[in-house]
């Protein structure tokens, strides 16, 4: 008894020094760039798991297909319990099922490596556990957003959404060099090291205090007031914003490599090695946006959209018609410039449309909207060899009729929301 009210003295210690001024962002940042690195690991060891479990790239694709349905199904409905049981408590569960899921995906491809399971059970295992990985991930970045526009006012959201991504894109850099290190520990090391990001992210979101006010019990304390019709009508044009942004993004990412290809003379490998570079490098631009524009944009989220927008068209003008290397790596650091501004503003549009009580469920369609406004792009891009210019015609519209629908957002009525000159 005495020991573990030592533990509990200690726990909450350990919590109190974990909270600064910021409040939750950072323990939610570690949380999710944490969660990144492990999911750009299992990204970069697909050919290492084709060739351990002798599952072909089909098998494969529908393992990562599965997985992103169970997100794109899971996160609207964690939105909800967020809502009604506060963000904490929700991402805790989240980080739970993550941790089963990545335990469960390492016990198939390691029973499969001993020769104790042949390609067919192991691809079931690995859909299994993909699913339940998928379905509790939805849990993390939309409730993270929806913890943060409760915590924080509309002056401030902005900067706040682009600090949960910038820890996203941190982890994503850093998971491939993560991999290659541990590969040279063992081929399937960085894959056992996916349950070990699992329990840090869990550990790091212990580590946040519950918020004041969150859970619907302490909501319904306070008498809302009624949402205007029009802030109701501006959450579907939000969405569809939101989808028409993640479409540019996928239908680029889908087809730069094929189009660099033919453009700059290059082969399979080298056109890979090359948009390698290329998410480097957005990467990178993305970074320096996070870190030192949007802060001075807080205020003016409507003008981060819209000069995202003209960057995303701009880049994908420039990847179509690229003539040399420069073009390219000029679209590369639009793109990352427009997608560090274009997400969070509008995560800052949606926040302003809800009532406190309703961030969690916004932030869930959010994340399933981006998702699949991310598998239609990939989609489009795979019309890539039949018809290019179409599939970079309707990618360049997306962005710039994305900006003409949020222009007409009723969420823009909100002071901090509108435009210069409205």
């Amino acid at each position: 008894m005495k020991i573990s009210t030592e533990f509990h003295r200690f726990g909450q210690l350990f919590r109190s020094l974990s909270v600064s001024k910021s409040g939750p962002l950072p323990g939610l940042c570690l949380t999710l760039a944490v969660t990144a690195v492990g999911q750009a690991v299992l990204f970069t060891m697909v050919p290492v798991i084709g060739e351990t479990t002798n599952i072909d790239l089909r098998g494969l694709s529908l393992v990562v297909a599965l997985g992103i349905l169970a997100f794109v199904v899971a996160a609207p409905l964690w939105g909800r319990a967020s809502d009604e049981l506060g963000p904490r408590r929700v991402m805790l569960m989240g980080c739970g099922g993550v941790i089963l899921g990545q335990a469960g995906f390492a016990l198939a491809i390691e029973l499969a490596a001993r020769g104790y399971a042949g390609p067919d059970g192991t691809l079931t295992a690995m859909i299994l556990f993909r699913v339940i990985h998928g379905a509790a991930a939805a849990a993390l970045f939309p409730v993270a957003q929806a913890w943060v526009a409760g915590v924080y006012d509309e002056s401030e959201r902005l900067s706040k959404f682009g600090a949960l991504r910038l820890a996203m894109t941190i982890g994503r850099l850093a998971g491939p060099a993560l991999a290659a290190g541990l590969t040279l520990l063992a081929a399937l090391a960085p894959i056992h090291a996916l349950v070990v990001f699992a329990l840090l992210a869990f550990l790091a979101m212990s580590l946040c205090p519950e918020p004041a006010g969150t859970p619907q019990e302490h909501l319904d304390e306070i008498a809302p007031k009624p949402r205007a019709r029009s802030a109701v009508r501006a959450f579907p044009l939000l969405l569809s914003v939101v989808v028409l942004l993640a479409l540019m993004n996928g239908q680029l990412q889908f087809s730069i490599g094929l189009h660099a290809q033919t453009r700059l003379t290059l082969d399979a490998v080298q056109a890979s090695q090359f948009v390698g570079l290329l998410m480097s490098l957005a990467a990178v631009a993305a970074i320096l946006v996070q870190v030192f524009v949007l802060r001075r944009l807080n205020e003016r989220t409507f003008l981060a959209l819209a000069v995202s927008g003209l960057l995303a068209s701009s880049a994908v003008a420039l990847v179509y018609w690229g003539w040399n290397w420069g073009s390219f790596a000029l679209a590369g650091v639009f793109v990352g410039a427009s997608l560090a501004m274009a997400f969070p503003a509008c995560a800052a549009l949606l926040a302003a449309s809800r009532e406190p009580g309703h961030f969690g469920s916004a932030m869930g369609a959010f994340g399933s909207a981006q998702t699949i406004g991310y598998a239609l792009g990939a989609a489009l891009g795979g019309l890539y060899e039949i018809a290019p210019a179409v599939s970079f015609g309707v990618s360049f519209c997306a962005p710039l009729a994305a900006v003409v629908l949020a222009s007409v957002s009723p969420a823009l009525r909100s002071p901090q929301m509108k435009p210069a000159g409205r």
